[in-house]
């Protein structure tokens, strides 16, 4: 709002206006087309607000490290939706970033390696007050993805799922692992790059189909999409 003093007046305004009410000025902000506007880039926008500064698109960030950890969890069903109005039964989704950071417990032979990917993607466990998380791109997050123990169990087991509940039905299972993982059915060309990738995979390097799936899984794991909230 620094660059936009206009806009901070006419929201203390609606503010005043409003009675005071922050209910009210929290819910005209989230049903602006602003707020909820996509990340996605045209010519035009690029034109006319290349820096994104006159908010014509969001401006994309990466998740926090526990939302990205959840969402390999939660792909894999270990976070059930629970009835609302009724007590959140903290037993069901135990193993959450949230009551790992919070005990000194993790899922059973994984600890050392959740423990691992946290200080990688920015989060400071000295227990120090932090207002902006460190959102650095390095090679070694790119390394995490493809070596380490831990995407690749959820990749394996969201392909173990996938391959039994789409049994020979490839294009169905690109779409329910493209719908898990990124909140939207693929395009053409990401449809036919996930069946072709598998196909490579089982056709030259002789993977199994769970095998094959694992390494798709693994890719959109590591995907820009995945871990950024655009």
């Amino acid at each position: 709002f620094r660059s936009h003093p206009e806009l901070l007046d006419w929201l203390a305004c609606e503010l005043i206006e409003s009675g005071w009410s922050v209910k009210h000025l929290h819910r005209l902000i989230l049903s602006s087309a602003t707020y909820q506007a996509s990340s996605a880039t045209n010519p035009d926008s690029l034109t006319q607000d290349a820096d994104g500064s006159l908010y014509s698109r969001f401006p994309a960030r990466r998740l926090e490290v526990e939302a990205i950890y959840d969402g390999m969890l939660t792909s894999i069903g270990k976070v059930p939706r629970q009835a609302t109005g009724t007590p959140l039964d903290t037993a069901k989704s135990k193993d959450r970033a949230l009551y790992i950071l919070t005990s000194s417990r993790s899922p059973l032979g994984m600890g050392v390696e959740i423990r691992k990917m946290f200080p990688l993607f920015g989060f400071d466990d000295s227990g120090r007050p932090m207002h902006d998380r460190d959102e650095s791109v390095t090679a070694a997050q790119a390394l995490w993805w493809l070596n380490n123990p831990l995407p690749r169990y959820y990749a394996t087991k969201l392909a173990e799922k996938l391959v039994k509940e789409h049994p020979g039905q490839p294009a169905e299972r690109a779409h329910a692992l493209h719908e898990t993982l990124l909140g939207r059915p693929p395009g053409s060309g990401a449809e036919a790059a996930m069946l072709g990738y598998a196909d490579e995979l089982m056709g030259t390097e002789k993977l199994s189909e769970t095998e094959a799936w694992t390494r798709v899984a693994l890719g959109l794991f590591s995907s820009k999409s995945f871990r950024m909230l655009e």
